[in-house]
């Protein structure tokens, strides 16, 4: 046998170690692969597996899944009434409260972020808190006090509209005296216009005087305008 024959050979057998290497490689490569997705893993160094999202549990978010939940009439098919598949059992099981004409969505959020509030201002820490938050605390308090508001009967109010003076000197009053009120006080000679009256009432006062001019359209014709006015028992009062 020449060298050459020999050479051939060799080389001959040598692919075909090699390929039978690749292949025996290759077979176990992909079985590994078959392995490792059928039991729902994910191959090392990829990114084919989602990363499962952060589930919260707070008391608030189990409370909306709740009120999501409780609104919903599985009965429907969403394709054909999406609307009633969403909010079929709203009414179900939301109830119009005994001292309610109406219950509304709305209604019920805008008297929950009402006690939410409430609960907020009455639970303050008024040694950490902004100076609007005290400030906003000490007119509350002074509203929900119904013992003192009893025993004044209404005399600061009366004091400011006899007078035109704060009891608190920080608290503005009225210019010169002239919040004398010609209803209660027999005294009272002034002449000021009632429109500067209501003005002063509005600014600086803040407050809501008996009587409130406001412009509006009139019904039957709206291009016209008309001065409607909406009166009042008393005069609200801000200050002490």
């Amino acid at each position: 046998m020449s060298r050459q024959v020999v050479i051939a050979v060799a080389a001959l057998l040598f692919g075909v170690i090699l390929l039978a290497i690749l292949g025996i490689g290759i077979a176990v490569l992909v079985t590994v692969l078959n392995q490792k997705y059928s039991s729902g893993g994910s191959v090392v160094g990829t990114t084919t597996e989602a990363t499962a999202p952060a589930v919260s549990y707070s008391p608030e978010s189990d409370r909306f899944a709740k009120n999501l939940f409780s609104r919903i009439n599985f009965s429907v098919d969403p394709c054909e009434d999406f609307y009633e598949y969403a909010c079929g059992r709203w009414a179900e099981s939301n109830p119009v409260p005994a001292y309610l004409s109406s219950w509304s969505e709305y209604t019920k959020v805008s008297m929950q972020v009402s006690q939410d509030v409430k609960n907020a201002i009455e639970n303050a820490d008024l040694a950490t808190s902004s100076e609007g938050v005290k400030k906003t605390k000490h007119f509350y308090d002074k509203c929900m006090d119904a013992k003192a508001s009893e025993e004044l009967k209404g005399t600061k109010l009366g004091a400011l509209l006899h007078s035109g003076v704060s009891e608190d000197p920080s608290l503005p009053g009225f210019d010169k005296g002239s919040g004398k009120w010609p209803l209660i006080d027999k005294s009272y000679k002034g002449n000021v216009k009632w429109e500067q009256r209501i003005g002063h009432s509005k600014n600086p006062l803040a407050s809501t005087p008996s009587c409130s001019p406001t412009p509006s359209s009139t019904p039957c014709n709206p291009t016209k305008r008309s001065s409607g006015s909406q009166a009042k028992c008393c005069p609200s009062a801000s200050g002490s």
